[in-house]
């Protein structure tokens, strides 16, 4: 799993970088109005997404194991040509149920269809376990969504050219790596594998909606409350979290499901309990570093890559958002898993409602009080509890495991990486980027060294057999 989640992670740091540039130059570029109508179209694009193609992606994760007998590509391929004919319906669904104009919600399901179509040949590459198209596929949708995407902005399109550069980009990428998911041979349609992919994938979808819902409701409410410009500054913030957080945990969780139900396949619950307990561990101890180390350089990175009219918003939340990505992205990457590997996608829907009832609760009591804040810290609510209650749901389908003292390894090593950039930080000059880059590297290699000492993830072993192997090399 190391190995593959290595690679996942590499394709999804050059992802991670395209990610930066598009923040630090349109945040610049575009007003917080103009960023907000982008942040806003792209998050009812996710539902939008969730809604119609998730009953076909999640299936394919789970089954699809690139055996013909287990083959559902061309079924999924008519399964989403006809739901592009109810494409007009959806927007006119959309811009009504959002309130705004039909124009955009024809934008968010262009963009969503873009997306769908593209994650559907990820799936595909993650269930026959080949990182390497995986991340050939990620790397050139990046960088063209970037391009296309600039292009238009500096043409003078503003928020509505940076959508049409990312549907360019996913389109452009999923036609280029289109030979390799649509190899032959080709199972065609099957309506026992259409059942399969409802019986399933169904209730995994309702219970995918509520959670993209959920992810929608923070835009939604600042939008209603404090105007797009609002949503476009907390929706930049959110972004650059996004973007850190974001990556290594899906670089993580792509290897974590495909590779655990292979294993409960063909070798059983004890080869799954190892994978599930080295799983928990990696998560965290790659993930807690992450959120600690970007709370303590908030101030100076909102800085160096906002825009000035996003910068202050940056500085307020993105301490806040960081804590809510931590827990979301281990629900979603490690909990999620129980579910799939259980096959209860009912409790995926409990979980997801829940957390929504918290979500819903505490943004209409923290918003119109604290603003952007209020919404972060509703968001933090949410998601801590939703992990809560994932992990008890989980007892009811495939059983999770970890062990506690891993985590306490990770936080002693990650203690030792705040000491030691909080240190940094205000020894040098604040706010600049001479300092932010100091402290950055001060706390990598800070947490690398107790990581290996303390003996994080079996590293010690690993740097004592490397050196060993250097040592036999040079003799």
């Amino acid at each position: 799993m190391l190995r593959q989640a290595s690679t996942y992670l590499a394709a999804h740091a050059v992802s991670a970088l395209f990610g930066f540039a598009s923040i630090a130059l349109f945040t610049h570029l575009l007003s917080p109005a103009e960023y907000g109508l982008y942040v806003v179209t792209m998050s009812l694009a996710g539902v939008i997404s969730a809604v119609l193609f998730s009953w076909i992606r999640l299936s394919i994760v789970r089954f699809n194991q690139g055996t013909r007998e287990t083959d559902m590509r061309g079924t999924a391929l008519v399964c989403y040509l006809a739901l592009m004919l109810v494409s007009p319906a959806v927007a006119a669904i959309v811009a009504w149920v959002s309130n705004i104009p039909l124009w955009q919600g024809a934008f968010a399901v262009l963009v969503a269809f873009s997306l769908g179509f593209f994650e559907f040949g990820q799936d595909i590459f993650r269930s026959r376990q080949t990182p390497g198209a995986y991340a050939g596929a990620l790397i050139v949708r990046a960088a063209t969504s970037f391009a296309f995407s600039m292009a238009l902005v500096l043409a003078g399109y503003e928020g509505e050219g940076m959508l049409i550069g990312i549907c360019l980009g996913y389109g452009l990428a999923a036609l280029l790596f289109a030979p390799k998911v649509w190899r032959m041979p080709l199972r065609g349609f099957d309506r026992e594998i259409l059942r399969k992919l409802a019986v399933f994938g169904i209730p995994m979808t309702v219970s995918g909606s509520v959670f993209a819902l959920h992810a929608l409701f923070d835009r939604l409410i600042i939008l209603a409350y404090i105007g797009e410009a609002g949503a476009g500054a907390y929706g930049a913030a959110a972004d650059l979290v996004r973007q850190i957080i974001l990556f290594p945990a899906i670089a993580i969780g792509s290897a974590i499901i495909p590779v655990a139900a292979r294993l409960l396949a063909d070798s059983g619950p004890e080869a799954t309990h190892r994978h599930l307990e080295r799983s928990a561990e990696l998560i965290v101890a790659v993930l807690l570093p992450a959120v600690v180390g970007l709370a303590l350089v908030s101030g100076p990175l909102s800085d160096l890559m906002l825009g000035p009219e996003f910068r202050e918003a940056g500085k307020e939340l993105i301490p806040i958002l960081a804590f809510s990505w931590l827990f979301q992205a281990v629900t979603q990457q490690y909990i999620h898993a129980s579910f799939h590997l259980g096959q209860k996608p009912v409790l995926l829907l409990v979980q997801a409602l829940a957390m929504l009832a918290v979500n819903a609760g505490a943004m209409f009591a923290l918003v119109p009080r604290y603003g952007l804040q209020g919404a972060a810290w509703a968001l933090v609510i949410a998601e801590l509890f939703g992990m809560v209650i994932g992990y008890a749901l989980s007892f009811r389908a495939q059983r999770l495991f970890f062990k506690v003292s891993d985590f306490m390894k990770s936080g002693a090593a990650t203690a030792v990486m705040a000491l030691s950039t909080t240190i940094c930080l205000h020894l040098g000059p604040e706010g600049s980027f001479p300092t932010l880059i100091a402290s950055i590297l001060v706390g990598i290699a800070s947490y690398a060294a107790a990581a290996v000492l303390l003996n994080v993830l079996a590293l010690r072993g690993e740097a004592l057999g490397f050196l060993q192997r250097l040592k036999e090399r040079l003799a």
